[in-house]
């Protein structure tokens, strides 16, 4: 670069001036320190329902409550418990949620049944404390059971709910 006038030679020298390497002195009395800031980047967990609870076949003029445990497997009637494969990080623990009560509507007569008490129990833990963990490729079972009494006024019909169940990690 040609420099043509005064001005010119002044900016360079000011430019070299604001680039070369400078001490700096610390106050008296002063004094900083360095932390890190961190992240661990984690895969995001996911929950997908695979069989649905069911009662089985119940008559109407049962009266006692029919309770489904959560856990695999079927009882004699029919019952089962719903299933749920969660995915994610390996080895970590996650919370389950699920609503305590739903009403199972009738499909052709609309008329609401109960299903309260559900619970979830983790095929990987065994507790039905509302948690679970991952296993070492990242996979668990939830299992969820509730509780059905029939009003005595209940007509037959097929009666179904939504049972969600919400994951997240601890």
């Amino acid at each position: 670069m040609i420099l043509q006038s005064g001005k010119a030679r002044a900016v360079a020298c000011v430019a070299g001036l604001l680039l070369a390497p400078t001490s700096v002195r610390a106050q008296p009395g002063v004094e900083t320190s360095v932390g890190e800031a961190r992240a661990s980047i984690v895969q995001p967990i996911s929950v997908i329902a695979e069989k649905d609870l069911d009662f089985g076949a119940v008559n109407s003029r049962h009266s006692a409550p029919v309770v489904v445990q959560p856990m695999a497997g079927a009882s004699a009637s029919g019952a089962s418990a719903a299933k749920f494969r969660v995915r994610g990080e390996p080895l970590r623990y996650y919370q389950v949620q699920v609503e305590g009560r739903v009403a199972a509507i009738g499909k052709s007569t609309g008329f609401e049944v109960p299903v309260i008490d559900l619970t979830a129990s983790s095929s990987n833990t065994g507790a039905h404390d509302w948690s679970g963990k991952l296993d070492v490729l990242g996979n668990d079972t939830v299992y969820v059971g509730g509780s059905l009494t029939l009003p005595k006024d209940a007509p037959s019909d097929r009666y179904t709910a939504d049972v969600r169940v919400i994951v997240q990690y601890q």
